[in-house]
């Protein structure tokens, strides 16, 4: 096909490249380039499957958009995919229009009219081709008849990362791009489009940025442990950690490495000596970012760009980080995932982690990151253990508040109270035969010490070895990291495995007596640390674990543990002067096998912490699932958004309502599964405890309001084909349970049949959307104590019908009509009520006829 250009034949004005005094050139056989559009800067690199557009001899902007159902281009289709181009991806940007390549697989020809080209002119378009080959979407670089990637640049301003990286053109293996950033001492990281990488069943996570910490193999890349003389000694990887693959596999782009404690050890940012630490965003700035996953922990809380970063735990170094940088942090069972090119510290301990903003978001990448490698789950009553001795060393009154607020609603969400108990007691009661008599602080003192510290000092050995021989003197390390090792190289192989026998005796008994796994699926609250400052420039004393500290409890009994953030605390920072807050979180942990149920019930307790703890669930079995679905369906629609607010200001902020209907989704598709199922249980002839006939209509009724709520969200989200899907069965429902001819008070069935002729519009099915704001007006005129404002909305939506079949006359007569009703109601300076309508849109074709 030959190319298409609006302008008459003008070549697109070339784009000045420009690099950064900062920057140095890649170590990358295809040099990348570096550009910038207005004040973003970008870096362009040949893409893994090169394509080539019939300009060259010049480097330019461009855009690619498919247009695979299309036969033609026209103006109004092309403004709805440059509104998703704007809002889904924020690397795209209107400069890159000044050339634009339609795409098409097949040998259908697909024309370009003029309308939409002298829209394209308007917005600097100087150059169009159509072209057969298969491109992904979004933003490129124009050079010399090829297409190169574009990513954008984004300052490390927190000093999160080691490195940014970009992939090669195999993708298998990673180069450093060694790009400076604007900031002093700050590099760049280079983030791929959002529109270029479209998920499905294999790719779950194509178009998520990823973030992943310096002590996991990345091949092409070397590794430091955040330390000069590991980096110095070892080259890059030549294989890619087994766990971090898998989410390459999976389509997840990784965009760089973060920092970490050196060696994965407990460092405070002032004893961070090779490598500065990074800054934690809370509070006043200053405060101390925990570790060892510091990197990870602070970057994924401070850039609304990366979507995950991975860390490592062991001891706590994925629970801490995320605890101090107020964000959501999960270690899972140990053995869910690979640890190949994992460096490791103590194997039985080791496991890798993630971090993130959003519950939903941690709920989905768990799922596809773990995937079948989740233990099967038993079915057995909840239990909520709240551990006196850990609760105990809490002095900060304002956490134990919130702890205990939180825990009051938890207890609300499941039916059932929690149960306080002392470890120490439990054991005295009912020790391990092995134990021999001696208490539990006696048994244990240096069972997790001994064990972790000696297998941690030998992992290293090789390094100590080789190091010395090939430099003539020994590494340096940081100094709570000598401290360590110097005390670790005391611990004899003999101490180190009655140790590791200690933590087996202990896992076996705690299972049994203190979780009772046979009897209950139960959750213990662990406060993590007491909340107070941690200043960057304070040094604090050696890590030296005694007993079973409450961070070691989920390494030794092998379970998940998911870290929180419910609330803050204030404080008098002596940075700022002023009263700053620091994060609160607890953790949970459970039995091995309970992750499949704790990322279901954490987003409920999450976003109903304000709403529902005045509820009591009572009845049976049917009626408190049927309760939690109500909630559920309440929490998507009007949750508490934590991860948007500070984390004290407790403001309610409206998933869907503001446009978070990602957030709302999870929650209204979990109570859809719910009522689902409990519509298959009424159904069956062996349950006759259910009184069959008004269950089935209370579920219909549930049923209708989650499609209603899904369609709207499909709406929001511009998902024309779900929005019909469950507009139609809200309708359908609507319908047979009303019927055509109802003439009461209830407003359901109009407002069906408005919602889906808004899909059938959103579908471009314009005549069969006419006839549903018909049949809405009609519904609403025949209910009881009808007024004329309550068919306003759908006669904008028909006047909107009529103006987009170009009847304009018919539109213009019934748009005045809605406008002189709502006037009449609402006043001629009506500046609020469409904000409360299901779409803007409206607003603009009132305001088009005045």
């Amino acid at each position: 096909m030959k190319p298409n250009r609006p302008d008459g034949g003008r070549k697109p004005k070339k784009t000045k490249m420009s690099t950064t005094e900062h920057n140095r050139e890649p170590s990358h056989p295809d040099p990348a380039r570096f550009f910038t559009v207005g004040e973003i800067r970008y870096i362009a690199a040949p893409s893994s499957q090169p394509q080539h557009i019939q300009a060259s001899g010049s480097e330019f902007p461009c855009t690619v958009i498919v247009a695979e159902d299309q036969n033609a281009i026209t103006e109004e289709w092309l403004r709805r995919e440059l509104v998703r181009y704007r809002g889904s991806d924020d690397v795209f940007r209107d400069a890159f229009l000044q050339a634009v390549i339609f795409t098409k697989e097949g040998t259908e020809s697909l024309e370009i009219t003029a309308e939409a080209e002298r829209y394209l002119a308007s917005l600097g378009t100087t150059f169009l081709e159509v072209m057969t080959a298969a491109i992904a979407p979004g933003p490129y670089l124009a050079s010399r008849g090829q297409l190169l990637e574009v990513y954008r640049l984004y300052d490390d301003a927190q000093g999160a990362f080691i490195t940014g990286i970009l992939p090669h053109d195999d993708r298998c293996q990673y180069y450093d791009i060694k790009v400076g950033g604007k900031m002093p001492q700050a590099i760049s990281i280079a983030v791929p489009s959002r529109l270029r990488h479209l998920a499905d069943e294999e790719t779950p996570f194509a178009g998520w940025r990823v973030a992943v910490k310096d002590n996991f193999a990345i091949r092409g890349i070397k590794k430091s442990l955040c330390n000069r003389a590991y980096y110095e000694l070892y080259p890059a990887a030549t294989e890619t950690a087994g766990c971090i693959d898998k989410l390459r596999q999976r389509g997840a782009c990784i965009v760089g490495t973060t920092k970490l404690a050196s060696f994965a050890a407990t460092e405070e940012p002032l004893e961070c000596i090779d490598y500065q630490a990074p800054w934690n965003p809370r509070a006043d700035g200053h405060q101390s970012p925990a570790g060892s996953s510091s990197g990870s922990g602070a970057a994924i809380a401070a850039y609304p760009w990366l979507d995950i970063a991975i860390g490592s735990d062991t001891s706590g170094s994925g629970r801490r980080p995320g605890h101090w940088n107020g964000c959501y942090a999960m270690r899972p069972s140990h053995g869910v995932l690979p640890v190949d090119g994992y460096t490791p510290s103590f194997g039985q301990f080791d496991v890798p982690t993630f971090f993130a903003r959003d519950v939903a978001r941690c709920k989905t990448f768990a799922s596809k990151w773990y995937g079948n490698m989740l233990p099967d789950v038993k079915i057995l009553p909840p239990r909520i253990i709240y551990p006196l001795e850990y609760m105990s060393l809490m002095t900060n009154t304002d956490q134990l508040a919130i702890i205990e607020h939180f825990l009051t609603d938890l207890e609300a969400t499941l039916g059932i109270k929690h149960e306080k108990v002392s470890f120490t007691s439990s054991w005295a009661i009912s020790p391990p035969a092995e134990a021999g008599g001696q208490s539990l602080d006696e048994y244990m003192k240096l069972a997790c010490r001994d064990s972790f510290f000696h297998d941690d000092f030998h992992s290293f050995d090789d390094f100590r070895k080789t190091y010395q021989e090939k430099f003539f003197k020994p590494p340096y390390v940081s100094p709570p990291v000598r401290w360590q090792w110097d005390l670790s190289a005391t611990i004899t192989q003999a101490a180190r495995d009655t140790a590791v026998e200690k933590l087996e005796v202990y896992r076996k008994w705690f299972c049994k007596e203190v979780m009772r796994e046979e009897e209950y699926n139960s959750i213990i609250i662990i406060p993590i640390e007491n909340m107070s400052p941690r200043y960057r420039d304070e040094a604090r004393t050696h890590f030296n674990p005694i007993g079973v500290p409450m961070l070691f409890l989920s390494p030794i009994i092998r379970g998940p543990e998911f870290t929180l953030p419910i609330g803050q605390v204030p404080y008098k920072s002596r940075v700022s002067g002023g009263r700053e807050y620091l994060p609160v979180a607890f953790d949970w942990r459970h039995e091995i096998g309970r992750w499949r149920k704790c990322v279901q019930l954490v987003p409920h307790v999450v976003s109903l912490e304000q709403h529902w703890s005045c509820l009591q669930l009572t009845g049976d079995v049917f009626e408190k699932d049927f309760q939690f679905a109500r909630l559920l369906i309440d929490a998507g629609w009007y949750g508490n958004a934590l991860s948007h607010v500070r984390l004290a200001d407790q403001t309610h902020r409206f998933y869907h309502e503001c446009g978070r209907s990602s957030d709302a989704e999870p929650m209204i598709v979990s109570a859809q599964s719910i009522v689902e199922h409990l519509q298959l249980s009424v159904s069956e002839a062996c349950k006759p405890i259910i009184d069959r006939e008004p269950a089935s209509k209370d579920l219909k009724a549930l049923l209708a309001q989650i499609h209603h709520n899904l369609g709207c969200i499909g709406k929001k989200t511009n998902d024309p084909a779900g929005t019909l899907k469950h507009f139609q069965i809200f309708n359908d429902l609507m319908v047979d349970k009303i019927g055509e001819g109802f003439h009461g008070r209830d407003k359901r069935l109009a407002i069906s049949w408005n919602e889906l002729g808004d899909a059938h519009m959103l579908n471009g099915q314009w005549e069969k959307g006419e006839v549903s704001f018909k049949k809405s007006i009609g519904a609403m005129k025949r209910l009881d104590g009808f007024r004329n404002i309550d068919n306003s909305s759908a006669l904008v939506n028909l006047g909107l019908t009529y103006w987009l079949t170009d009847r304009l006359d018919e539109a213009i007569k019934v748009l005045m009509e809605g406008l002189g009703q709502r006037e009449a109601f609402y006043g001629p300076d009506d500046r609020d009520s469409f904000m409360y309508d299901s779409s803007p849109i409206h607003c603009i074709f009132v305001l088009l006829i005045i």
